[in-house]
């Protein structure tokens, strides 16, 4: 079963929960639905059902839970667009290759509240991306060293919403 949680969170009210947001994706529909009941999630929440976009929205105390049940870490800016694009061409898709570095920490004793916790040392820093001043919340932190893995801004891309 490979399960995928990107990196997004994406700060957004949805109901009653202000929260930051990412998505949880999977490469079946019945591999997504068994996954979204171990987080407790209910699988009439599933967005886009029955298409290439077919995904769970999960808070960050859910993605946390999800990346410490096994699902597999992917970048929102490197990833989910390539992801997107597979799914709808019907062809075979694997992540980039910086995306295992955050499993990596998490597997080396970190946990990925630390990690998503950490203030980055470039925030309020010219980007190195462009576009003014960086966002600290499109950084990850990697292993015990506190290396900041940017993804710098979000390039458009495919909604999921």
């Amino acid at each position: 079963m490979t399960v995928y949680v990107d990196d997004m969170r994406r700060p957004a009210r949805v109901g009653r929960i202000t929260d930051r947001w990412s998505h949880l994706f999977a490469d079946s529909r019945h591999e997504l639905e068994t996954f979204a009941r171990r987080l407790g999630l209910q699988p009439g929440w599933v967005q886009r059902p029955g298409t290439h976009r077919e995904h769970f929205d999960l808070t960050d105390s859910k993605r946390v839970l999800a990346l410490r049940l096994g699902a597999q870490p992917i970048s929102y800016t490197l990833d989910v667009p390539s992801l997107l694009a597979a799914r709808r061409n019907g062809s075979s898709w694997t992540p980039t290759p910086t995306s295992p570095e955050i499993g990596e920490a998490v597997g080396q004793g970190e946990t990925v509240t630390q990690l998503v916790n950490r203030r980055c040392p470039l925030e309020s820093s010219p980007c190195p991306y462009g576009g003014g001043r960086h966002r600290a919340d499109r950084c990850v932190f990697v292993g015990s060293g506190g290396v900041a893995l940017c993804h710098g801004p979000a390039p458009e891309q495919e909604a999921l919403f």
